[in-house]
């Protein structure tokens, strides 16, 4: 019953006063400014808790005379603070003037949710940060955690002076980019990946691997096909077609066999390498060169240098059989003679300056030269024929036979 009494009495003085003091420094303060004081006897705002010495809306400050001083500052009003308006404060100071500086840790139902230490690293998740930015747990995402998610249109630098180097987000499109200095983090980039929709990595400029490839064997194997993009000289137009299932691997085409190019293929340095075929065979459809740099286009094989060989089958749908047939006008001997003397060479037979200057056919030089045994053999039958007429006749007109 005192006690009613005497909170009767004291809040019917508060109404009448409006304020109320005490000389004990740990007593509560009540003004008729409004100002609540706790261990002070001058307001600094609304409520102040602590010594007179500090300038906040709100102060909550230790002791001086404790090993550390704990003090919570919110609103700074500007005063021997360089004007840090609004700035939140939690500070643990040590006495030997080292000044250590404590964190936030901001707890939902007694799990830390975010953790900023006084070294300035912030941590999700967790409440001991390694780095400025650290990230623990997230929602599941097929068995990981989602730490961090990046919507469409935005991108994330890293600056790796004098380049720049970063992750962006496009609508079906996830791209790293390594761009070179005097563009933006995306502008002229000389290196990109990126994974677009359906097509699950496209890689812009040189790729160097240094190590094995591998789909987790001890082989690189494929269970659908690789493409480039259009391609210029020097790159590869498309590359497709290597199946796990038959093996068929394709470049420029889609294959049907182990290996089907459509286009040229150079091997070595300078055209220098060695090209194995297998026992069966290999079938080339185009031009052949075999020690020159280009090809002859009338030929599909051009050698330069000698060739060796067991045997030589060569085909013609031409061969002078005709030579026989009734009807072949043979040359008169006489006509013969003047081409000879004119021309030096028989008639029918390239010039020493044609096969100098184009080479020879040798199908086509070895049926002229069938062609002409086979006139000098009827030229011989011809001849035997008159020879035996003229010893018959020469018999015939002798009178002692």
């Amino acid at each position: 019953m005192k006690k009613i009494l005497l909170l009767a009495m004291l809040t019917s003085s508060l109404y009448s006063q409006n304020w109320w003091t005490s000389q004990d420094s740990g007593s509560i303060y009540a003004k008729n400014t409004g100002s609540v004081l706790v261990g002070s006897f001058t307001p600094l705002g609304k409520l102040t808790v602590g010594p007179d010495d500090r300038f906040y809306n709100l102060s909550l400050v230790g002791d001086y005379n404790n090993m550390a001083k704990n003090y919570l500052q919110v609103g700074v009003t500007g005063r021997g603070f360089g004007n840090l308006q609004g700035q939140i404060i939690f500070d643990l100071i040590h006495s030997n003037n080292q000044n250590r500086l404590a964190g936030y840790n901001f707890r939902v139902s007694g799990t830390s949710r975010m953790f900023l230490s006084g070294e300035g690293y912030l941590g999700l998740g967790t409440e001991k940060p390694a780095a400025l930015l650290e990230l623990n747990g997230g929602p599941d995402w097929s068995g990981f955690k989602k730490a961090l998610r990046l919507p469409p249109g935005h991108a994330i630098e890293f600056d790796a002076s004098p380049h720049h180097f970063g992750l962006a987000a496009y609508s079906n499109e996830l791209t790293l980019v390594v761009s070179n200095p005097t563009s933006g983090p995306f502008g002229s980039a000389f290196s990109r990946v990126m994974t677009i929709q359906p097509k699950k990595i496209i890689i812009e400029g040189d790729l160097e691997v240094k190590g094995r490839i591998s789909e987790g064997g001890t082989t690189f194997q494929m269970t659908d096909y690789v493409a480039t993009g259009g391609g210029t000289t020097g790159t590869i137009p498309d590359l497709a077609g290597l199946s796990q299932t038959n093996g068929n691997f394709g470049i420029g085409a889609s294959p049907i066999n182990k290996l089907d190019i459509a286009g040229g293929v150079a091997i070595g340095t300078s055209y220098a390498g060695n090209l194995v075929a297998p026992t069966n065979g290999a079938f080339i459809e185009g031009n052949v060169v075999i020690g020159a740099t280009s090809p002859d286009p009338e030929y599909k094989l051009t050698v330069k240098g000698k060739i060796k060989a067991e045997e030589l089958r060569l085909t013609t749908k031409n061969w002078p059989d005709y030579v026989f047939a009734s009807g072949y006008q043979l040359r008169p001997l006489s006509e013969v003679e003047r081409h000879i003397k004119r021309f030096n060479h028989l008639p029918d037979v390239p010039s020493e300056a044609q096969v100098l200057e184009e080479g020879v056919g040798v199908i086509e030089m070895q049926a002229k030269l069938l062609q002409k045994i086979e006139e000098l053999t009827l030229y011989v039958i011809e001849l035997e024929k008159k020879v035996d007429h003229q010893r018959l006749e020469i018999e015939s007109a002798d009178p002692q036979k």
